[in-house]
């Protein structure tokens, strides 16, 4: 929930970066939020026929609150990635534009700083950690103490 108030908090900052995590907890919060207004909206009969669906009120204006904080969410993970923000374009190119988004979407962030700023995990910045804090282990001894993103782990005398 921290990250999704981040975005929110932030909600028209366009410039700086945005980890992985930061955007796709605020696209999966507001996923659940948009459904569960949908069931209010079906419930309290305050949706607007559309054809064969129909679009609730609170649904609506769910969206328009958090319309301009997802817009800059988008922008600052792709300064995560070292491309503009106005590379969200792309997903207008029909059916490889929203492939092409996705998995800039599902990449990770530039290490270091980059032209955007500094690295938001803090790598390579002297921030919080250091990519010399990592060494690799091998676990033969206890493959359930393994790391499960195969990072290694930090050193004990820090």
């Amino acid at each position: 929930m921290n990250w999704y108030l981040k975005v929110l908090q932030n909600y028209a900052n366009f410039e700086g970066r945005a980890r992985r995590m930061e955007y796709w907890m605020f696209v999966l919060i507001s996923s659940i939020i948009s459904f569960v207004l949908g069931i209010i909206d079906g419930i309290a009969g305050t949706s607007i026929p559309m054809g064969d669906s129909a679009l609730g009120i609170l649904q609506m204006i769910y969206g328009l609150v958090v319309f301009i904080p997802g817009i800059a969410v988008i922008a600052r993970r792709l300064h995560d990635i070292g491309k503009s923000g106005w590379m969200f374009f792309v997903v207008l190119i029909p059916c490889a534009g929203a492939i092409i988004f996705l998995l800039w979407m599902i990449r990770e962030g530039d290490r270091g700083a980059n032209q955007y700023g500094s690295d938001p995990l803090g790598l390579g910045n002297g921030n919080r950690l250091r990519e010399a804090d990592y060494e690799d282990k091998s676990y033969e001894d206890d493959p359930e103490d393994r790391p499960r993103r195969g990072r290694g782990r930090l050193r004990d005398d820090e």
